[in-house]
């Protein structure tokens, strides 16, 4: 797949380079400002699974 996009690229290597470099910014931009808070929204993320009513404690004496 890498070498096919590199294929279809146009112009000299250092160009292509330049522009593997820009599309690569442009997707995680774009993953940033809709992907991500759109998984945010939809997904519950903040609920947690571990039980704190069970009596552990992680900072005392083992």
């Amino acid at each position: 797949m890498c070498g096919l996009i590199w294929d279809l690229l146009p112009g000299p290597k250092w160009l292509k380079f330049l522009q593997v470099i820009l599309i690569i910014t442009l997707i995680i931009m774009a993953c940033f400002w809709w992907l991500f808070p759109w998984i945010s929204q939809t997904l519950d993320l903040t609920g947690t699974t571990v039980d704190s009513s069970l009596g552990y404690s992680w900072g005392g004496d083992l």
